[in-house]
């Protein structure tokens, strides 16, 4: 990913490159210019048009000037802020943003995202979040529809997407509780460990992530374990979390909260 800037205007863009003659590439740029060329919100990244360069495809995207999550995180560990890393009001209102885009994925596009984490879900100065990266998304007509694919990052994968089960739509679900539960700990329950049996036995036998109710509201613990649950049957949905105690608790909070924030988090 590299940017640039479009000198009558002096907007700035962000350049995404694929390599066309690797096909497992290529199959990555279809999926992510199906995603990207049709998409009508807006938290998901804009697609503004493509070219083709030197054996390569470049994308075109919107510039969102923080990047991803995971820098957040980052500077999270280095700084070794304690819990909540990120204050609940927040990181609600940027959980409600995460939810639109997954609604907007599963409901009119049919499409499960399969690599829901940090470093796929971006943000700027104003507080915006929007998904990316739709190279691994899968299309099902219905939720009666599954995939069987072992693809996307570990760590973040939902139990029966890491072992081998078929799967749809919650998957995206547990992957998000993750993502949220990260922000909120600065603590990744799954580390990508080198040894896939270890971290396969860790997902299947310990008990789900909880988050600690002394240090979070019961509003908060509630939607995280609503997220984790190893049965994806017993997991809520998109349309559940977003009619959330957690959710609903911020929505009438000013929208500048996250940017003021931000603000305080870089500069300090």
């Amino acid at each position: 990913m590299h940017y640039a800037i479009y000198k009558p205007t002096g907007k700035c863009f962000a350049i995404k490159s694929i390599k066309l003659f690797d096909k497992k590439k290529r199959e990555l740029f279809k999926n992510d210019l199906k995603v990207l060329s049709s998409s009508k919100c807006k938290n998901i990244i804009t697609f503004y048009g493509a070219f083709f360069i030197e054996g390569y495809a470049k994308l075109i995207l919107e510039y969102m000037n923080l990047g991803s999550l995971d820098k957040i995180l980052k500077i999270i560990k280095t700084k070794k802020i304690k819990p909540p890393c990120i204050p609940e009001n927040i990181l609600s209102k940027i959980t409600r943003q995460i939810l639109s885009g997954l609604y907007y994925l599963h409901k009119e596009k049919h499409q499960i995202h399969r690599d829901i984490k940090p470093s796929n879900i971006l943000i700027n100065t104003d507080g915006i979040v929007k998904l990316s990266d739709f190279g691994i998304s899968c299309n099902l007509e219905s939720s009666k529809n599954f995939s069987s694919a072992f693809v996307g990052s570990r760590s973040y994968m939902s139990p029966e997407r890491i072992t081998g089960n078929k799967y749809n739509f919650p998957s995206d679900i547990w992957s998000l509780g993750l993502v949220i539960y990260e922000l909120a700990t600065g603590d990744e329950p799954y580390k990508n460990k080198n040894d896939f049996l270890t971290q396969l036995k860790k997902i299947m036998e310990d008990s789900e992530p909880r988050l600690n109710s002394d240090i979070f509201s019961k509003e908060f613990c509630d939607f995280i374990e609503k997220t984790l649950k190893k049965e994806p049957e017993k997991r809520d949905s998109i349309d559940q979390l977003l009619k959330h105690e957690w959710i609903i608790k911020y929505e009438n909070d000013n929208n500048n909260i996250i940017s003021d924030w931000l603000a305080h988090f870089y500069n300090n």
